[in-house]
């Protein structure tokens, strides 16, 4: 079925033939050109993801709350998540990550020596595995998995039992339950923090409209019991950010925009395709057919008779099957009496088309962005699932990969993320000399001759 001649679009003898895809003028540029190849793209600005420390005094009032400002406008998760969408491959590197951090799964271990080395031995304790599940602690866990990958911060919010309120019951007054909070919606309070102490509160709200903020009192290590409920904040600690986490792939923010900006650009050129003709006729012309018809000119007359030529050239133009390989369209020009031409009718002149060209480079500049991506995440090439010069990492690769991974990569965020709920278990459980903790298994995985992978937890060996 063939598609219909669009409406022309124009104003001023400049139009569009959409069925053509040709470009209209009524009077010739000084050189033919792609229109599409001038246009100027800015790049958005990348200053908001960046941390920027306030000084003393400088600080977010809100009400009777001061509060320490996340990123110079304090929506530094909010404009950081807006990038990360823009990005085709970010997600799926970090969800690689997440699913790497989970691994294996956790357990309950105690600390013993054995041959002059302390080891973990992994334990069943019903009491503790029966508290975990009554505030669902595999749910909270992975939203602080995902919270510490995506901005490697992490707050908790550690709610007492009800004994608490009775001064009958202290002595069984324990943390009855962790409660994920967004890392997103926390906020540092600015009291204490030039003196390098730890905030007294902290602050959930939205804070692209701050109409409602709670305010919570931080957890007290010394008297863990001080609050009803208090947060528990985590971070990964980052040079030159002293309140908040940073993810280590916030250097490469302009390469994000640059990223969506050439998927943008692929997008456009494969629904609005470059114009092909550059149609030009002279102001001689539509002077000479005003002046023999009687038509005043730039009037509805010639104006209309303008669109029904425009309509057939479009028409003449339009090719699904190249119909039009064996028509001529003709013009007449007429010369000065020095000889040069003058031109009195039509002209049209194939552009040139440097699409292939400009696709072929911004994909090759795609591929070392994707690269950039992957060195700055910290995940092996192998882990993300992308290509390397044109093909996948091998079976071996990815083992190796993997293990190398885990052994390094993965330890420091499970202390830190299950920093919490240790906490909490410290507080419950620990009775002299029993003194378990929560982890998070350490898989590694090993290569047999018949080609089978196995896994093993090196805690057992």
């Amino acid at each position: 079925m063939k598609r219909s001649p669009g409406i022309i679009q124009g104003e001023n003898h400049v139009a569009i033939l959409p069925g053509s895809q040709a470009l209209y003028s009524s009077t010739a540029p000084v050189s033919l050109y792609n229109p599409r190849e001038s246009v100027s793209v800015h790049p958005a600005s990348f200053a908001s993801y960046f941390s920027q420390e306030p000084f003393e005094g400088e600080y977010l009032q809100i009400g009777s709350y001061r509060i320490v400002p996340n990123g110079p406008d304090n929506l530094f998760p909010l404009n950081f998540k807006h990038l990360i969408d823009s990005n085709d491959k970010l997600h799926s590197m970090l969800r690689q990550k997440i699913d790497l951090m989970m691994t294996g799964g956790y357990y309950l271990y105690l600390e013993q020596m054995q041959g002059g080395k302390v080891v973990q031995q992994e334990i069943l304790d019903n009491e503790i595995e029966d508290w975990l599940e009554s505030f669902g602690f595999f749910n909270y866990l992975l939203e602080q998995v995902v919270d510490f990958t995506y901005i490697e911060n992490n707050a908790s919010l550690m709610v007492c039992n009800k004994a608490r309120r009775f001064s009958s019951m202290q002595s069984q007054v324990k943390i009855s339950a962790l409660q994920y909070l967004p890392a997103e919606d926390m906020r540092m309070g600015w009291s204490d923090l030039l003196s390098h102490r730890t905030p007294q509160h902290y602050y959930r709200g939205n804070w692209l409209y701050p109409t409602t903020i709670v305010q919570y009192p931080a957890y007290d290590r010394s008297s863990p019991f001080r609050f009803n409920s208090s947060v528990f904040f985590v971070k990964m600690p980052t040079f030159g950010s002293k309140h908040y986490g940073r993810p280590p792939f916030i250097g490469i923010s302009s390469y994000l925009e640059l990223k969506a900006l050439i998927l943008a650009w692929q997008k456009d050129n494969l629904k609005n395709t470059q114009f092909k003709w550059h149609v030009e006729s002279s102001f001689d012309f539509w002077e000479t057919v005003a002046r023999h018809r009687g038509w005043e000119m730039n009037g509805p007359e010639i104006l209309k008779y303008e669109q029904e030529i425009l309509q057939q050239i479009d028409t003449f133009l339009r090719s699904e099957t190249a119909e039009n390989a064996q028509k001529r369209f003709h013009t007449k020009f007429g010369t000065t009496q020095f000889g040069s031409d003058k031109v009195s009718g039509w002209k049209i002149t194939a552009l040139e088309d440097n699409t292939l060209k400009n696709s072929e480079a911004y994909i090759k500049a795609g591929e070392q962005i994707d690269a950039s991506i992957i060195a700055s995440v910290h995940l092996d090439p192998s882990l993300s699932n992308i290509q390397q010069q044109g093909k996948l990492s091998s079976g071996l690769d990815k083992l190796i990969a993997f293990n190398i991974h885990q052994l390094t990569a993965t330890p420091l965020p499970r202390r830190l993320i299950l920093s919490p709920v240790n906490e909490a278990i410290r507080v419950n459980f620990w009775k002299e000399g029993y003194r378990p903790k929560l982890g998070i298994r350490q898989m590694q995985m090993s290569y047999q001759e018949k080609g089978a992978a196995t896994t093993t937890n090196p805690q057992e060996e």
